[in-house]
């Protein structure tokens, strides 16, 4: 059984930045996914908003 990795495409053709691999799992390619304006968006939105608490780690 040989590993290959698919590439998923959106509607349009353009490459996304998300790969499945021979198992069915998929993972980000991290330089092309994180390119995306929707995706900046999302992680502004996530960052600005209190759904993600920082926390500080005490010493």
């Amino acid at each position: 059984m040989s590993n290959y990795t698919r590439i998923i495409l959106n509607r349009s053709g353009k490459d996304i930045g998300l790969r499945e691999d021979n198992r069915g799992a998929i993972f980000i390619e991290p330089k092309i996914y994180f390119k995306n304006a929707k995706i900046k968006s999302i992680i502004k939105t996530i960052s600005e908003s209190n759904i993600v608490k920082k926390e500080t780690v005490k010493k």
